[in-house]
């Protein structure tokens, strides 16, 4: 691959209506399934995406999609605010609603490249803002032929868009295989858990007997918000949600130190019961007064296996046993403090704590490898979008 600075010769600013015609065939009575378009999947089965379909009644006037066709999906979401791009790569003949715009590319490679090209919502966005009219509730306006009007940097040769467009299919080879990889890794720690976690010949005590509860306020004025996420655990919310969503004034806050744990009571879809996470990012951080925050007690002599039990959910059956069923307010769950403390936990020999954590670490570790590996993949992926599909890197 060679690099140039400036847009090499054979490029041409190209409006999408030179290489698109769109398609008129509608569905009809004919009996193809409904799709839907969605940013990470593209052109995916709505029932199978959605969990039900969303279609009308007489779908007759669907849109008719082949394999290889660009559809335009004129629905604001995320990063892309004035719809999605996509290449069916379903085989068979599909239906969208009337709604979406639905193209037939030159060839099947300059189709990938498009698809390529409008997966970054910065190249989306660029095309589309020129020639959307947003309307009443931040409806898309625009025509399926005014869609075509814009112009977006294409390669005359077709063996060239072929090169391009092969090299970013490997990349998205590997990225799926990594992400295979890191799924198994995750799986085969869900069972390392069953296997060491769920002994029903261990001593039980009560929370309380090896954790403390934590009323320490933010006296010292910490600005690190910690939010508790699935899988980031206590995490800033700058980093996070890219700002702070926490109230202004900090000083009723509770202030952790690395190792504290805190509780959030909200339901979420993989906590039913809530989540308990152990502060390990950071040095310390605050977190709302919703949170019940507790540390370890000096006869604790292995905070971290009691981390990987509270990641088990093996709790949850404790925690939905003191929580009044039903009773939520604004997503909380309505729990007592005394009862919270005096729920029972596992109180194995210590010796079987530091060998089952230790495993239960290695995991851990291994998974978030894998993941930065993922991520260092998507990265590369979007240099090489970035350098190719603007003819900065020929080939």
């Amino acid at each position: 691959m060679v690099k140039t600075k400036k847009v090499p010769i054979g490029w041409e600013l190209t409006p999408l209506s030179k290489v698109l015609v769109e398609r008129t065939e509608r569905k009809g009575k004919t009996d193809v399934k409904i799709y839907s378009v969605a940013v990470n999947k593209g052109v995916v089965n709505q029932v199978e995406h959605l969990g039900r379909s969303y279609a009308a009644e007489d779908t007759s006037n669907y849109n008719l999609v082949s394999f290889g066709d660009i559809v335009y999906t004129k629905s604001p979401t995320g990063d892309f605010p004035y719809g999605i791009v996509k290449q069916s790569h379903v085989k068979q003949d599909v239906a969208v609603s009337p709604l979406y715009g639905v193209y037939k590319p030159g060839n099947f490679y300059l189709g990938l490249f498009l698809d390529y090209y409008f997966q970054s919502h910065i190249n989306a966005n660029n095309y589309l803002k020129k020639i959307v009219n947003k309307g009443a509730k931040n409806t898309i306006l625009v025509s399926n032929q005014v869609f075509l009007h814009n112009c977006i940097l294409l390669p005359n040769d077709v063996t060239e868009q072929q090169k391009i467009v092969e090299i970013l299919m490997t990349q998205d080879k590997v990225i799926a295989l990594k992400e295979k990889l890191l799924e198994a890794k995750k799986k085969q720690k869900k069972w390392l858990m069953q296997k060491f976690l769920m002994n029903q010949n261990w001593q039980k005590v009560k929370l309380e007997e090896l954790f403390n509860r934590l009323l320490r306020k933010n006296v010292v004025g910490n600005g690190n918000v910690l939010t508790i996420s699935a899988n980031h655990g206590l995490i800033s919310q700058e980093s996070y949600f890219k700002k702070s969503i926490a109230s202004s004034d900090l000083s009723n806050y509770f202030l952790l130190y690395k190792g504290d744990f805190a509780y959030n009571k909200s339901y979420s879809e993989n906590y039913p019961y809530g989540a308990i996470k152990r502060l390990d990012k950071y040095e310390m951080g605050v977190v709302s007064p919703l949170y019940i925050c507790f540390t370890p007690t000096f006869s604790n002599k292995c905070p971290e296996f009691y981390m990987h039990y509270f990641e088990s959910l093996l709790l949850d059956r404790e925690i939905k046993a003191i929580s009044q069923e039903g009773a939520r307010n604004h997503g909380l769950l309505n729990i007592a403090i005394d009862d919270f403390f005096l729920m029972g936990i596992p109180f194995p020999p210590v010796e079987s704590q530091q060998k089952i954590a230790q495993q239960l670490s290695v995991a851990d570790k291994e998974i978030e490898l894998l993941a930065k590996d993922l991520e260092s993949q998507k990265s590369l992926k979007q240099y090489l979008m970035q350098q190719l599909l603007t003819g900065k890197i020929r080939v």
